[in-house]
């Protein structure tokens, strides 16, 4: 198909696929919020197989605590920084591409670069959050748009989405405590798995596409001209009556 011919007017894009997106982000965000409670009130010392560092999971082989790290935070400030966006990003990503990839395929993907991040900090280095995740959910719905979108010409899709991702991705201050290797190790993440996904599930985002044929101008007015007619009637009372065109 030239595409030069067609107008893309609808993708899988265009509306949401998956109605309970807000239900979900909620309810993962309620978890979230539980575990960080347990954490702050150090139930039955129970907090210290939460939290990660390179010593527990990779020395100590605690490796469950790559995941269990992310439900975790520091403070209060800590947690309404991070699930604030986290909401936005977790009904994004279960609207479009259901509860199967949030909050499960996602997080589970999560622990593993939370695993590569600790390998690259010192041995006591803790590190908790669901920050990660959320630029991971952010550049997988960044790359899909560039993918699946293609009412507008790519370039446009690629200066759009770089506005986005240095707007939401990049920090206007700079904080000691925070771990930006965490971020962009995250949001990289989110990129590779973005083009998977998307040619993983190519057909059936294609599948979603409708488009609409361009008619050339030139063409309507040449099909115009052919289709007029001339009928000529004899009216001797009114020769401005004598030619009458009917079109169809």
């Amino acid at each position: 198909m030239d595409l030069n011919k067609y107008e893309l007017k609808k993708n899988y894009l265009s509306k949401i696929q998956y109605p309970y997106g807000w239900q979900v982000s909620l309810l993962f965000i309620f978890v979230i919020t539980i575990f960080s409670n347990i954490y702050w009130q150090t139930f039955f010392d129970f907090n210290i197989h939460l939290e990660a560092s390179h010593k527990e999971v990779l020395l100590k082989n605690k490796y469950w605590k790559a995941w269990t790290t992310t439900l975790i935070h520091s403070d209060v400030t800590h947690l309404l920084s991070n699930t604030s966006m986290l909401l936005f990003w977790g009904f994004m990503s279960t609207s479009y591409y259901g509860p199967l990839f949030y909050p499960f395929i996602s997080f589970f993907m999560n622990g593993f670069l939370t695993i590569l991040v600790l390998k690259l900090y010192p041995e006591n280095t803790i590190l908790l959050g669901s920050s990660g995740l959320v630029f991971f959910l952010g550049g997988h719905w960044i790359t899909l748009y560039i993918f699946i979108d293609r009412k507008v010409s790519l370039p446009k899709r690629i200066f759009k989405a770089f506005g986005v991702a240095l707007i939401l991705f990049f920090p206007s201050t700079f904080s000691p405590s925070t771990s930006y290797l965490a971020h962009y190790v995250g949001l990289i993440g989110g990129f590779i798995c973005g083009i998977l996904h998307y040619f993983y599930k190519k057909n059936k985002f294609r599948a979603h596409e409708y488009w609409v044929e361009l008619v050339n101008e030139d063409e309507i007015s040449n099909d115009f001209s052919d289709n007029l007619e001339t009928y000529d009637f004899d009216d001797s009372e009114n020769d401005d009556l004598n030619k009458k065109r009917f079109y169809h």
